[in-house]
């Protein structure tokens, strides 16, 4: 469902439905580049290397923020795009699942557990791929 919604929606767009709402989200991830590249940003810039010794992430955050160093010289970059739900309809969902229930209610015995079974079952699977 992912890779359909993100074909549909824009950078920052939202689509809504009856149960809620998604947005096209951009994370981005950032790695600090291999050890000799940072050593070598830090040594144009004339920052010493025992301010970030070990390449410590904090530290690195500081050195950004204080000095002209620019983090595209000690970070790559991974950019992710992905589909963030920013809202639920809470009655529409409830009321859906009251009028399935109550439809169910309405069938024979046999048809009616059968039905439940496969609810149970359904309710499981969803426990399950939720925990993993």
């Amino acid at each position: 469902m992912r890779d359909v919604l993100l074909s549909r929606l824009g950078p920052e767009q939202e689509q809504h439905g009856r149960f809620g709402t998604v947005r096209r989200t951009t994370r981005e991830y950032r790695q600090p580049k291999d050890t000799a590249t940072v050593f070598d940003a830090l040594d144009d810039h004339g920052i010493p290397r025992d301010w970030v010794l070990g390449v410590d992430q904090d530290k690195l955050e500081i050195v950004l923020a204080v000095t002209a160093l620019d983090e595209d010289e000690v970070y790559d970059r991974d950019e992710q795009v992905y589909i963030q739900k920013t809202g639920v309809e809470e009655e529409e969902k409830y009321a859906r699942l009251e009028r399935l229930a109550e439809r169910i209610e309405e069938l024979d015995g046999d048809k009616r557990e059968e039905l439940r079974e496969d609810l149970r079952d359904l309710e499981a699977r969803l426990d399950e791929a939720l925990s993993a």
